[in-house]
């Protein structure tokens, strides 16, 4: 514990903190008044009154902790191992859920990449934890590949005007006690856009990585029930304003018409347990819309912890 506990402590301290916290805190602890105090003036009994007031050690150390809690904070997000260490400290177990493990970034001229590598820690199915962690890092390694490629063909065909852009970067869409949902995107300028995005619903009580097919096997129509229940919203969305394909005799969009669902449909679970369908641009409408998301109603599902699970 005292080897961990001091590693821990040479990792804190090899953090850079950014210099906008940097000069708060030295304003703070410069300004803070030693605790044998500062002179004050103050109205006592009807007579003003000059005096010292005394500032006890607790005040001054509350100050400073203030300002320790910040920059911990962000040296979980600033360092992959010191986020690792605290992991692994008895109490700290569940402190740290996903952390940034890797980072590739390019610029030149007018093509760019910034490509970022999630990490889960903290899973007790080390197995599953290696699955997700391996797949990631393959989608994020063929990302840089394919940067890589389109780099080298632009410089040598001296297409000087190119513009291109490729990202690879996640979000933590819900992280409770029972669910960690982690997406992960890709998105691709390179005269037009594309993006994709992929979604991991952990189940943490039973750690397993949930699939529409397991949480829906109560409804073996499903696919047909949670189409209608999208095509509904298209049709009042598309009466909005919006544009989606849902008129299979439409000259222009007609043979791009959502009729239905995937089985295995993109989807995740939100923090208020909903089920949300997602698309990929183009996929059921005009770019503009970009990725759409369709909340299934709760009366239909909401998520639970399956305890019965192995």
């Amino acid at each position: 514990m005292n080897d961990k506990l001091s590693r821990l402590k040479e990792q804190y301290e090899e953090i850079q903190a950014p210099d906008s916290l940097r000069e708060k805190s030295r304003k703070i602890l410069e300004e803070w008044p030693e605790e044998t105090g500062k002179t004050m003036t103050v109205r006592k009994n009807g007579a003003w009154k000059t005096g010292v007031r005394k500032i006890s050690a607790w005040q001054r150390w509350a100050s400073i902790a203030a300002v320790a809690v910040v920059a911990f904070l962000g040296g979980l997000n600033a360092s992959e191992s010191f986020a690792a260490t605290m992991a692994s400290l008895p109490g700290m177990e569940g402190l740290v859920r996903v952390l940034t493990f890797d980072r590739y970034h390019v610029q030149k001229d007018n093509m760019e990449a910034d490509i970022v590598m999630p990490q889960i820690e903290g899973l007790a199915d080390q197995e599953l934890q290696d699955m997700i962690n391996a797949e990631i890092r393959k989608d994020a390694e063929s990302v840089i590949a394919q940067f890589e490629e389109d780099k080298q063909y632009v410089e040598e065909a001296g297409f000087d005007d190119a513009h291109i852009g490729w990202e690879f970067n996640y979000n933590v869409k819900t992280d409770d006690d029972e669910l960690l949902v982690l997406e992960t995107y890709f998105y691709n300028v390179a005269g037009s856009s594309h993006s994709v995005h992929k979604f991991y619903n952990v189940d943490k009580v039973n750690q397993r990585l949930l699939t529409l097919p397991e949480l829906l096997k109560d409804r073996p129509d499903y696919v047909n029930e949670l189409s209608e229940v999208i095509l509904d919203e298209m049709a009042r969305r598309n009466e909005a304003g919006d544009s989606y394909y849902i008129d299979p005799e439409d000259e222009f969009t007609g043979e791009f018409a959502f009729r239905q669902i995937e089985p295995d449909q993109s989807f995740y679970i939100d923090g208020e347990g909903r089920l949300v369908i997602c698309f990929e641009p183009y996929e059921v409408g005009p770019g503009y819309l970009g990725s759409p998301e369709f909340v299934i109603p709760q009366d239909y599902f909401c998520f639970s912890v399956d305890l019965t699970s192995p």
